[in-house]
């Protein structure tokens, strides 16, 4: 978006190749976390505390507060519902997890790591299926107009 601010001027064949430079940036991140999610849960050997933590920050951790922020504003309860569920979790959880992996020793910053990758790994689970799902469920009327 701020390279389309930035060159607003210029031909739309400049700004398609803006468009698909940064499609192809964010799917070799994307790529590149992949790798990462497969070394760092191959080495970790006891997995039940980071699934623990991931099925409590996609569920409980992350719905409720939300949900209790969104209380008394013009946001339908539909609309705060979805918010809740499907809001991003991703991009807070890795730099928090970097953080504290790169605040501990060794084992213990590594196990961090670790967790997060569970936890970004099940949100994006969690978005690709239930995201579709709670959409037909709350507006089938748009889903079926397009």
């Amino acid at each position: 978006m701020l390279a389309y601010l930035l060159f607003v001027d210029a031909p739309s064949v400049e700004i398609a190749l803006l468009d698909d430079l940064s499609w192809l940036l964010n799917l070799l991140l994307w790529l590149a976390f992949g790798f990462a999610s497969i070394v760092l849960l191959s080495e970790t050997y006891d997995w039940w505390p980071a699934i623990v933590l991931a099925l409590v920050a996609l569920t409980v951790g992350r719905f409720f507060p939300v949900l209790l922020a969104l209380v008394g504003s013009e946001a339908t309860r539909k609309e705060r519902f979805f918010v809740a569920a499907m809001g991003p979790r991703g991009a807070a959880s890795i730099v928090f997890g970097l953080i504290a992996a790169n605040a501990l020793p060794g084992e213990e910053g590594f196990l961090v790591l670790a967790a997060t990758c569970m936890v970004v790994l099940g949100s994006v689970v969690l978005h690709g299926v239930a995201g579709p799902l709670l959409v037909r469920r709350f507006w089938p009327a748009r889903v079926a107009a397009a």
